[in-house]
């Protein structure tokens, strides 16, 4: 029987929530430009960061001592999961390539996903830009890191690539064809199965699928014995 570990009600309605090393969750508001640093040993809140530049924030991803926030006017910035205050330098982002979805690769890699499609690779610590792949033409929703060091990502233009994260560069691409093509249907969210074989899709119109990662077809295993 699961127990409740805690109640809490925060003043505002948190859309992201991310948990860190079973030590903290962090809980983000974004309409409200609102992060709460939650202690899980406590149950309470340890830090609250409110500002301007935070409304609207897109994405939350917790690297080493930092927290990341992709935000919509300001790129991504970083803040100290201590004491939440600011730390520099910031990943800068330009206005017409939003951020929209964070993921780090080690401790030295962070992939920021943009509204235009663009895959932009920073180094972690320095935030200076490495190289952009381009292979997507709009929003990318979600990315996804498998161990073997391939990356997968996936957004509004109906495409999910994997790509190597070794030679930076595109592996494979998953094309939908006749049938199997989900017109005007966005992908939301990607998982991967723990033997980094098969990847699993989900689009907005409620449809999920399973890929095979080395051929880029629809795998032979239904969601449903995936799942379990």
């Amino acid at each position: 029987k699961k127990e409740v570990m805690f109640r809490m009600q925060l003043p505002h309605y948190p859309n992201i929530l991310r948990e860190g090393g079973g030590k903290l969750l962090i809980a983000a508001c974004s309409v409200e430009g609102t992060v709460f640093i939650i202690d899980l040993n406590s149950g309470k809140i340890a830090v609250t960061i409110s500002e301007s530049s935070l409304i609207y924030l897109r994405d939350v991803l917790i690297a080493e001592d930092c927290m990341l926030i992709a935000t919509e006017l300001k790129g991504v910035l970083k803040f100290s999961l201590r004491d939440g205050s600011p730390v520099t330098p910031h990943v800068q982002i330009p206005a017409e390539t939003k951020p929209n979805v964070l993921t780090a690769l080690g401790s030295q890699f962070l992939f920021v996903g943009c509204d235009n499609g663009l895959l932009r690779l920073f180094h972690l610590n320095t935030c200076e830009c490495i190289t952009d792949l381009e292979g997507h033409s709009a929003r990318l929703n979600t990315l996804n890191i498998l161990e073997n060091n391939w990356l997968i990502s996936a957004g509004n233009d109906e495409r999910a690539l994997v790509w190597n994260l070794h030679h930076l560069k595109k592996e494979i691409e998953e094309k939908k064809q006749g049938t199997e093509k989900h017109s005007a249907e966005n992908i939301s969210c990607t998982i991967v199965s723990s033997d980094g074989c098969e990847v699993l899709t989900a689009l907005w119109d409620g449809d999920v699928k399973v890929w095979d990662v080395d051929t880029g077809n629809i795998g032979v295993k239904t969601p449903e014995l995936w799942l379990q």
